[in-house]
Formats: structure tokens, C-alpha cells, sequence
């Protein structure tokens, strides 16, 4: 009766621990974001180590494409995720990437009319192994 048991736990020990690795995410990736608000027109620099929208007005609606790319020979689960800008959004969050391809997004900035200041945020890419 014992050992049955144990056999019991010990397979609900293995059939969660693999539930958690399928479901385990480990941040690959983190890109700062900055936008301004103002009435001045903007410019952004490429070649930056960050996600830069500029100077934009109040009711601004603007998107910048994002390419993500899996170098690797494994498939990959991807999740993304946007903190620190509240009128910032993702067009898509969660999506399988094959080997060797690529998959582009769009990080999109529906600035509020009554938004002023600087903001700053992070675009956060995490991956998993399936």
C-alpha cells in the first residue's frame, strides 16, 4: 500500500513538473521604450538599443513594426509583454515561432489627448522550448 503510494506522488510530482516546463517562460529580451508628448514633431534614431517614438502630440495614434526572430533549430513558444505605458499595446502577445524564421509585430501608441511628459516602459520578450 505503501509503495503504491509513493508511486502515486511520485507521478504527480513528474506530470506537474512537466505542466510547469510547458508553461515556463525565461525572459530573453528586454527593450526600453520612450515617447515624449508635446505639440513638436518627433524624430527617431535607428540604431538604437531602444524602442525611441520620439516627440508626439496628444492624440496621436502610431505603431512601429517589431521583427522577432528564432535563430535557433527548436521551436519556440513566445510571449510578449508591454509594462510602463498604459496606451501602449501589442498587436499580438502569444504565438509559436518555427526554427530559423521570423514573425513580425506591431507595438502600438494610442496617446491620449490629455497625456503630457515623458513616459518610459519596457518591451519584453520572453521564450520557451516546446
Amino acid at each position: 500500500m505503501k509503495k503504491r503510494y509513493r508511486e502515486v506522488i511520485n507521478l504527480t510530482i513528474l506530470i506537474c513538473l512537466i505542466l510547469f516546463a510547458f508553461n515556463y517562460y525565461i525572459l530573453s529580451e528586454e527593450l526600453e521604450i520612450k515617447v515624449n508628448i508635446s505639440q513638436s514633431i518627433g524624430i527617431d534614431l535607428e540604431g538604437s538599443t531602444h524602442l525611441d517614438f520620439g516627440t508626439l502630440p496628444p492624440g496621436t495614434f502610431t505603431s512601429k513594426e517589431i521583427t522577432i526572430s528564432n535563430g535557433d533549430n527548436k521551436i519556440k513558444k513566445i510571449k510578449l509583454k508591454i509594462t510602463g505605458i498604459e496606451f501602449a499595446e501589442l498587436n499580438e502577445t502569444k504565438f509559436i515561432l518555427d526554427p530559423n524564421s521570423n514573425k513580425t509585430i506591431k507595438l502600438i501608441l494610442n496617446v491620449p489627448e490629455n497625456a503630457e511628459g515623458s513616459y518610459f516602459g519596457s518591451f519584453k520578450i520572453f521564450n520557451s522550448f516546446l
